[in-house]
This record gives C-alpha cells, structure tokens and sequence, in this order.
C-alpha cells in the first residue's frame, strides 16, 4: 500500500501541527488534512499531489513509501521498494547506525553535518 510521509517532514521542519498547517498553508479541511497527515486518505488529487511537491520542493516519490500489506508483498527489487523510502523512523535510525563501529558512526555524522552545512550555505 502507498503511504504519505507528509506528518513526518512536516515535523522534521519544526511543525508542531502538521495537520493544522496543511488546512492553513493549502486552505484543505480538517478532515482532509487530519487524513493526509495520519495516512487514513485513501485518495489524493493531482492537484493536491502537485501544491505538496511545489512546497516542499519535491518529487511524489519523495512524500510516499509503499508498505507491504497480508494482500500485497512486493519483492525488494520493484521500483516502490528501490525508489520510495519509508521515513527514517520507519528504519529504527539508532538501529540502523548499530552495525557501524564508533568509529564509522562519527563518519556517518561528520558527513551529514557537512552536508547540513552546505545546504545552509546555499
């Protein structure tokens, strides 16, 4: 099943609210937001899809992940595995960071902060 990680890089950006941001950033009800942000929507329409992207400077790609479902389990190669990544809490990100020495951790950060840094810069 396709999801939204809109709640997700809302709150990586600082919203507090992001279901309340949506309904006053794009003018969208409360439900529709609400439904957005906790990933019960069950449609979205292309012009919703396109103002999200446009804020946040994106790809669809970028704002949705697939799950597999009892229904539908797709292989690790299919392009909805290879090319849409669930948020990184979905990855256990102090989990994920376990399998590397401290020394590849500090790595791993040094890079990230750098990269921060270069996109400040900009």
């Amino acid at each position: 099943m396709i999801k939204l990680k809109i709640n997700e890089i809302l709150k990586s950006q600082g919203v507090r609210s992001p279901h309340m941001y949506l309904m006053e950033k794009f003018d969208m009800g409360y439900t529709k937001a609400y439904k957005i942000c906790n990933n019960t929507v069950d449609k979205l329409s292309m012009r919703d899809l396109a103002s999200l992207c446009v804020m946040f400077g994106c790809t669809p790609n970028e704002l949705m992940y697939w799950e597999d479902t009892s229904k539908v389990t797709l292989p690790l190669s299919h392009p909805m595995k290879t090319n849409m990544y669930p948020p990184l809490a979905e990855y256990g990100f102090e989990k994920l960071l376990g399998v590397y020495s401290i020394k590849e951790r500090d790595e791993i950060l040094k890079n990230l902060l750098d990269l921060k840094k270069q996109k400040e810069d900009l």
